[in-house]
């Protein structure tokens, strides 16, 4: 099998299909255009490494096509639907690992097929970042190591060399925007404007007008010119975040921007040429609110041409002590005084809890803590909620349909842990003095606090 090869099926006339042609001739590609009645003669070794189908609107309710995806056990990696709404074709889009939409710029597809070739010989993330770029991301307030928080860096290095649009996912507080900021200064757009907007802040009356700008005129108000967003990132990078607020008319205009990148300010007779970079983040599943009909799908894969997602700070709880000395560093440069650490007791609880407001979260609570500690450890407090609901030992999810042995393993398994917790709180997450407290000695005790994880 040539593992270089790319071999292009279109399901459609060659008329339809001679535009995309154009942009594939463009592309640094070994690129194979197979039609329909020959592709289904050949072997998956002769097919080549990655096998890309285009479809067309007529061709698109042909069941055979289902069939030849099946019969070829896991391709084509990649679906270009033209005209087509790929919700209400799930038979097809389910049967392909990447779909995207015609018509679409050269430097779009791209991508796609650069990131095609590169999973058939390296899933995303293996690589491990280099001593020179954790420093660069240490210097932009990224701090972690745990390694789904090292595979979301990979992805933002990656899509900082790509020119085209990127989604970013994740929950609130999990550093989107800082994201978004890192894929521009790593990108080669960097000298020019950064431009963040909060879609939720902008009401469907006013969209259109914010994001292209008017002329004099355009309306009562319109005294002279204006810029708008667009105008105002020009050469450089928009930034759409909370993209999911947008109404369904505001999303047709970002779409109609999206196609061509060209514009009209109202009240102006021309269009206008952009030149920008469009990020866009949400912490809303898209592809679920397109199901919903509530977001344009067309507009969900115009910008989940890259995607990133951010981790939650409870999938990396790892990254704790480094976040923590990190943030009180940086609090003693902007209020002073004297050193601080936190209580090593504390990561007990801070481990468990589930942080619903992520990075954001722990440093307000922090920042609290710092400025209310008069000594030189903080002794950060869960959060009361927390405490009502671990204060007792929590055996409502003990499965009682065991027989009576395993049922006690498993409850004195909760009393343990939550001993443990309590403890090691109260030393200071010192086990020596831990263990006094316990009266165990202290080989034993760390035993107990390895099998529960709390170390």
């Amino acid at each position: 099998m040539d593992t270089g090869l790319i071999t292009v099926v279109p399901f459609s006339t060659p008329e339809r299909f001679s535009e995309l042609k154009v942009a594939l001739d463009t592309l640094p590609y070994n690129i194979n255009v197979i039609w329909p009645e020959d592709w289904a003669r050949l072997t998956q070794a002769e097919l080549g490494s990655a096998l890309v189908v285009f479809i067309s609107e007529e061709q698109a309710s042909n069941l055979e096509l289902c069939q030849y995806f099946d019969e070829l056990g896991g391709l084509p990696k990649l679906c270009i639907l033209d005209g087509i709404s790929g919700f209400k074709q799930r038979r097809i889009i389910d049967r392909c690992h990447d779909v995207m939409t015609w018509p679409c710029s050269a430097e779009e597809i791209s991508y796609r097929f650069c990131r095609m070739l590169e999973n058939n010989t390296q899933s995303v993330g293996e690589k491990s970042l280099d001593a020179e770029l954790k420093q660069a991301f240490i210097q932009m307030n990224f701090i972690g190591e745990s390694p789904v928080f090292s595979q979301a860096l990979s992805r933002i290095q990656k899509a900082a060399k790509y020119d085209v649009s990127v989604l970013l996912m994740g929950e609130t507080g999990t550093g989107k925007e800082l994201a978004a900021r890192a894929i521009h200064y790593m990108g080669g757009r960097n000298a020019q404007p950064f431009i963040p907007v909060n879609c939720g802040a902008l009401p469907e009356e006013i969209f259109e007008n914010e994001l292209f700008g008017h002329s004099q005129g355009a309306y009562t108000d319109a005294k002279k010119n204006q810029l708008g967003l667009v105008a105002q990132a020009e050469g450089g990078t928009l930034f759409l975040d909370e993209i999911d607020s947008l109404s369904l008319k505001s999303q047709v205009a970002l779409l109609r921007f999206l196609q061509d990148h060209q514009y009209r300010p109202l009240g102006s007779q021309g269009y206008v040429k952009a030149n920008v970079r469009l990020l866009a983040a949400t912490n809303a599943d898209l592809a679920e609110l397109a199901q919903a009909g509530t977001f344009r799908e067309d507009l969900f894969y115009r910008l989940n041409i890259m995607q990133v997602t951010m981790p939650a700070l409870r999938e990396r709880t790892d990254d704790l002590p480094l976040l923590t000395d990190h943030l009180i560093k940086r609090f003693m440069l902007e209020h002073g005084g004297e050193d601080k650490h936190l209580s090593a007791g504390c990561y007990a609880w801070m481990r468990q809890y589930l942080w619903p407001g992520n990075v954001r979260e722990l440093e307000n609570v922090l920042l609290r803590a710092f400025l209310e500690t008069e000594g030189s450890a903080i002794l950060l407090s869960p959060p009361a909620q927390w405490i009502e609901e671990n204060e007792s030992i929590n055996i409502s999810g003990v499965n009682w349909d065991v027989d009576y042995n395993q049922a006690k393993s498993l409850v004195v398994g909760a009393f343990e842990k939550n001993y443990l917790m309590h403890v090691l709180s109260k030393a200071d997450g010192n086990v020596s003095r831990a263990a006094r407290l316990a009266g165990k000695e202290r080989r034993s005790l760390g035993k107990l606090i390895k099998k529960h994880g709390l170390r």
